[in-house]
């Protein structure tokens, strides 16, 4: 199925009610259930269906669905910003101790995330373009992400990220990458060995100006140790789940979504739409 064939006939897309060719914007922040035990499974995650707006409702989970299938993951969270979604893809995997290594050349936003993680004890180790050669001599047993953007902004340095991500696989580190600028249309970083994709949707998926909002994307192809990410130890269920389900291995969708219930970084009603 073509580019944008998929986008209107993709499984992402649903039948909307009334007949609707775009899902309605819902207004709701919480929503009933037949008993309090049914509300409880939602809001753990033990079965589907929404609990409360700031960690998801009917449009952001349109939205979540119809970019994930494009990006060709196994789930997506929706965040209300770009940076929004650029800290949760590392804050849901570190801690203090932990080591990353990123591109100096991103977004100056970004720049400052990075710069304001060692005040939580994370050491951000800074090199001019993400590829293997740069890359090794900061490598270490306390590395757990490697971070770059496909297309620098506003260098323009392009990422080979098919090198980049088999190296790093060997060296059972995952790659996360920021594809705002090369978009689904252009490039989907999954096939090449992406572990992780971020959008700031804001810009070219929302259309530039619309809304604010962006996206995390995961592969499930990486698996999370939970002796290297010990966040994921709860989650290791999941990834049983996901394996028999869709045969990717990923709970960090299900981690990502407790961060929701603990602040304002949720999506906004309108993100993509």
């Amino acid at each position: 199925m073509e580019f944008q064939t998929k986008l209107l006939h993709g499984k992402a897309v649903d039948n909307y009610a009334n007949g609707s060719t775009v899902p309605p914007i819902s207004l709701a922040n919480a929503f009933a259930y037949e008993s309090s035990e049914q509300l409880e499974k939602v809001f753990q995650n033990r079965a589907p269906g929404f609990a409360y707006t700031r960690i998801a409702n009917p449009t952001v989970d349109a939205f979540e669905r119809r970019v994930n299938e494009l990006e060709g993951g196994i789930g997506g969270v929706a965040c209300s910003s770009g940076m929004s979604a650029v800290t949760l893809s590392l804050l849901n995997i570190l801690q203090a101790g932990d080591e990353v290594i990123a591109g100096s050349a991103l977004f100056g936003g970004t720049l400052d995330l990075l710069h304001d993680l060692e005040a939580f004890g994370i050491k951000v180790h800074f090199i001019p373009r993400v590829e293997k050669a740069l890359i090794e001599p900061f490598l270490t047993d306390k590395t757990r992400a490697v971070f770059g953007e496909i297309v620098g902004n506003p260098a323009l340095n392009v990422m080979d990220v098919r090198e980049t991500a088999d190296f790093l696989h060997g060296k059972g580190v995952p790659l996360i990458v920021d594809s705002t600028t090369s978009t689904p249309y252009l490039l989907n970083p999954i096939q090449y060995g992406a572990d992780v994709v971020v959008h700031s949707t804001s810009k070219y998926i929302n259309g530039s100006g619309d809304a604010i909002s962006g996206i995390i994307i995961d592969s499930g192809n990486f698996s999370w140790s939970p002796e290297r990410y010990p966040g994921m130890k709860e989650y290791k269920k999941y990834e049983e789940r996901n394996l028999a389900k869709y045969g990717r291995l990923s709970g960090s969708d299900e981690r990502l979504s407790e961060y929701y219930r603990d602040g304002d970084t949720g999506a906004s009603y309108g993100a993509g739409l």
